[in-house]
Formats: C-alpha cells, sequence, structure tokens
C-alpha cells in the first residue's frame, strides 16, 4: 500500500526533492562516518584496555558505526520504498534484501559490542532482544541464498556496489554464520545468567570487531568496486579479503588479552 501511494505520488519524492537531498547527503555522512570509524578502531586496537585513549578512541568508533547502521537502514528505506530513487540509482529490486541483511548483521553487532562494553552484569532486561535480532539476521541472510544464488541470480554492476551470484551467496553464508553463533552465544549467557569478566571481554571484542569489519568491508567495496566493474573481474574478493586479512589481528589481539 505505501509502495502503491509512493508510486502514484511519485513527483513529491522525485530525485529533485527534499528527499533527494536527504538521500545524497545520508550516503555522503554513512562513508565519512565508515571511515571515522575505522581511523578509531586502528587506534582503539593499538592500545591497551583500560586505557584512556582505548575508551576514546573506542567510543568515537562505536560512534562512527552507529552512524553507518543509522545511515545505512535510511538508504535502504530509500532504495526499498521510494519507486523513483530504486531506478535513478542503478539499484535492482533483488538487492533490497542483501541490502537489509547486512543492516540487521551490522546493527546487532554495533548494539552487542556496546552492551558487553557499557554493562559488566551478565543478563540485563535488553539482553533477550539481542539473540532475536541475531537469529532474525542469520535466518533472513539464509533465506536470501538460494534467492540470489539460483532463483533470482544477484547482479550489479554499480561501481559502489557491484555483486555477483557468487559474491552474494559467500557473503550471505558469513552473515547467517556468525549470526546464528553469536546469537547461540547470547542464548547460553541468559541461561545460565553469569559471565567471565573474561568472556565479558570476549564478547565485546567479538562483536565490536564484526562490525569494524563490516564497515571495513563496506570501505573496500566502495572504493574498490569501480575498478573491478571497469576490468570485468568477480567482485567476491572485496567481500571476503578484509576479514580474512583481519581475521589473524583480531586472533592476536584476543589471546594477548589479560584479565
Amino acid at each position: 500500500m505505501l509502495r502503491h501511494y509512493l508510486e502514484s505520488h511519485r513527483d513529491l519524492f522525485g530525485p529533485g526533492s527534499v528527499l533527494g537531498y536527504l538521500h545524497v547527503n545520508a550516503a555522503h555522512i554513512h562513508v565519512w562516518a565508515g571511515f571515522i570509524a575505522l581511523v578509531s578502531a586502528v587506534v582503539a586496537f593499538s592500545t591497551a584496555k583500560g586505557q584512556a585513549r582505548h575508551k576514546l578512541s573506542g567510543r568515537i568508533s562505536l560512534g562512527g558505526i552507529a552512524v553507518v547502521v543509522l545511515t545505512a537502514f535510511l538508504m535502504f528505506v530509500f532504495i526499498a520504498l521510494l519507486p523513483g530513487y530504486s531506478r535513478s540509482a542503478g539499484y535492482k529490486p533483488e538487492t533490497e534484501a542483501y541490502m537489509l541483511c547486512l543492516v540487521t548483521v551490522a546493527a546487532y553487532n554495533f548494539i552487542g559490542g556496546y552492551r558487553w562494553a557499557a554493562n559488566p552484569k551478565p543478563y540485563v532486561w535488553f539482553d533477550p532482544i539481542l539473540p532475536l535480532l541475531a537469529i532474525g539476521a542469520g535466518l533472513l541472510s539464509l533465506v536470501s541464498i538460494p534467492f540470489d544464488a539460483v532463483i533470482n541470480p544477484l547482479f550489479s554492476t554499480l561501481s559502489e556496489f557491484p555483486l555477483s551470484p557468487l559474491s552474494a551467496t559467500l557473503s550471505l553464508s558469513i552473515f547467517a554464520l556468525t549470526s546464528l553463533a553469536l546469537a547461540w552465544d547470547d542464548i547460553r549467557t541468559i541461561w545460565f545468567k553469569w559471565v567471565s569478566p573474561r568472556q565479558r571481554i570476549l564478547k565485546h571484542v567479538n562483536r565490536v570487531s564484526m562490525a569494524v569489519v563490516s564497515v571495513l568491508t563496506g570501505f573496500v567495496v566502495i572504493n574498490l568496486g569501480p575498478v573491478f566493474v571497469a576490468h570485468g573481474w568477480e567482485p567476491s574478493p572485496l567481500y571476503v579479503l578484509p576479514g580474512i586479512f583481519v581475521a589473524p589481528l583480531i586472533i592476536q589481539k584476543v589471546s594477548a588479552l589479560k584479565v
């Protein structure tokens, strides 16, 4: 019904309207917030836990990720609900579910990472919301795989957002596995109602790391996507290699934690 209304009143929601201005600026804010989040995350990972620089840079990074998630959700709403934007921006309808998976996974990891940094208690009133959000992200990713890989293969030749059935399948599989694994971890925490100091820090590091890797992947895709599109290369490395390169650094950081 909403989409039908917007379609019949397209002149009110065209690229030259206020909504078009907000859409463009949301994209700019999204990119700059991601850059700030990445720079501050590097500072946070390179400083010891508990230091003033670690706390400050960590808060700046989480704030940047929060802005990235909010602007990503806003852009998803524009692309999914406003008919004129999806066509003028070059997006195909089948990218909408994929983008929703991205936003949901990023939102869970941001909220979960902040939750375990801000509150050491093993079970607070909003904890049941976290596994539900993670399960939703994991199931949405799983359901999307057969559609994006076989039924309606997902192709995108947008220079800033190239996609193929293989890249969509790989990234959605990672979304599903990590989201469901973290959801199980949340459920265990709720069930036992006990978390050691080291476990709490691990929960914080794991979720923040996932959020940072997501932002880093988006940064790589946006900046190197035009190169891959220009040469006709398979875009899968853009979605997989950032996490592969960062994973050893995260493992090293986690193994060095002393609580």
